[in-house]
């Protein structure tokens, strides 16, 4: 018998996602059972068996999914690895949920990854017959570390939740979780691609938002100054927590702020309160006279478009995500607006443009930059841009035993330009470890911190 062979469409395969390993990295209090954490898993991939594919090249730039007909000891479901400490967890490796700055989650990485795990989906191909998902287990006599990895060309972070709920239903006893949604419900979401310069300018003319494919020029344009820009300033990664009331108090601020001004009523939400923070933390990079910014998000098409239902989004464990351009904002309007002004800039956005009809606007230009293999063109090539993704949808941290829940998501040795971006990590509820709040995974200007410091200071 042969494997199943299930290509993966070269939407999902954009610059850098082609590359890239998603992390997830928790941290459980008590000694979990590794053979009933193994087991269940088994039994998810033996009920979901596109758990335990292989990746294979396929062609220039694709790559498919090699499903094999049965499992067995000589090709396993998973790859599991397995570390026991007859000592506490130490002190270092535990990040307390303090308002601040902290190190950052690749200096905590050696806790839920092996030697061996892959950190680029480079090292999954290089390997014969290596199953997708890599399992590291790690206990202690406190705590048990777990990291669950897999290419992201495969899963995006609401399609990990997916997963991990699934194994935890397994786990409890509770049921086996319907079947993933097969097949590629999203192969002809979208307006068909423009084939002219002139019919992509009127194409993006009738769009909302400001994503864009840039000629070489353009390319040119922006990386000869954001080069510049990142050479000359140290960027330096930091894990940052966020208290859970800060943002409430943020939020409840606004909504009076928009009873005072006796303005139309705008439901603000705690990520928009939380991204216009994120913005404030960014601006300390910038100065006043730079380029104009364009925030831009990501977000899941589940339970956006007809095409994938929220029942069904709940079992589409594939790419599913599309990006949210803010309008441009001149540095200096930027710095000198409130949390409210910038939660109501975002809110405007994610109203207007995540709609099926504007998200299908904004599809055939995302296929042809990964098509491309281009790396995402936000904004105009003449601004610049901060872009953030939130794996709070993952849903990682809400378990009542989970400790922290953070996560990695780059490629080893490339940070330059990592400030441009920053991961939301999980949301971690109010519970008997310490007080709520949001795991942020952030670069900055290293001259920027002392800064970025004192404005989190003064939220809470």
């Amino acid at each position: 018998m042969v494997d199943t062979v299930v290509p993966i469409p070269t939407r999902e395969l954009a610059d850098p996602v082609d590359e890239l390993m998603i992390y997830t990295c928790l941290i459980v209090q008590g000694q979990l059972d590794v053979d009933a954490l193994s087991a269940a898993l088994s039994k998810l991939v033996d009920h979901w068996p596109i758990l335990g594919a292989r990746l294979r090249r396929r062609g220039k730039g694709g790559l498919e999914r090699c499903i094999p007909p049965q499992f067995s000891k000589d090709r396993p479901r998973f790859t599991l690895t397995v570390e026991k400490h007859d000592t506490p967890i130490p002190e270092a490796g535990l990040p307390p949920r303090v308002a601040g700055v902290q190190a950052s989650m690749a200096s905590h990485l050696h806790l839920f990854l092996s030697d061996s795990s892959p950190r680029v989906t480079s090292d999954l191909l290089k390997r014969k017959d290596a199953p997708i998902i890599s399992l590291h287990i790690n206990g202690f006599t406190d705590v048990t570390c777990i990291g669950f990895g897999i290419p992201h060309a495969v899963v995006d972070v609401p399609g990990m939740g997916n997963i991990l709920r699934a194994w935890t239903s397994v786990l409890a006893g509770d049921f086996l979780p319907s079947p993933h949604v097969q097949g590629d419900p999203l192969a002809n979401f979208g307006d068909p691609l423009p084939k002219t310069k002139a019919e992509i300018k009127k194409h993006r003319q009738g769009m909302k938002g400001s994503y864009q494919l840039w000629n070489i020029w353009q390319k040119l344009r922006y990386y000869s100054w954001i080069l510049v820009l990142l050479m000359l300033n140290k960027e330096v990664d930091k894990l940052v927590f966020i208290p859970q009331h800060a943002v409430d108090n943020l939020l409840q601020k606004a909504m009076e702020a928009q009873k005072e001004n006796s303005e139309e009523a705008i439901r603000l939400s705690k990520n928009d309160i939380l991204v216009a923070i994120i913005t404030k933390l960014y601006l300390f990079n910038r100065s006043i006279n730079s380029r104009p910014l364009t925030v831009s998000l990501t977000a899941t098409l589940r339970g956006q478009i007809p095409e994938l239902p929220k029942d069904e989004g709940s079992r589409y464990i594939h790419n599913a995500h599309l990006p949210l351009c803010a309008p441009a904002l001149a540095i200096k309007d930027a710095k000198d607006m409130s949390i409210t002004e910038i939660a109501l800039h975002i809110r405007r956005t994610v109203i207007e443009q995540r709609t099926p009809e504007e998200l299908a606007k904004v599809a055939p230009l995302f296929n042809e930059s990964a098509r491309r293999k281009d790396f995402p063109a936000y904004f105009d090539c003449t601004g610049s841009g901060h872009h953030v993704t939130s794996w709070v949808a993952g849903g990682f941290g809400r378990s009542g035993k989970v400790i922290f829940a953070g996560g990695e998501s780059k490629i080893p040795g490339s940070d330059l330009g990592s400030s441009i971006c920053t991961f939301v990590l999980s949301q971690a509820p109010t519970d008997s470890f310490g007080e709520g709040g949001y795991w942020l995974s952030m670069s900055a200007f290293q001259s920027a911190w002392p800064k970025i410091e004192e404005y989190i200071a003064s939220l809470v």
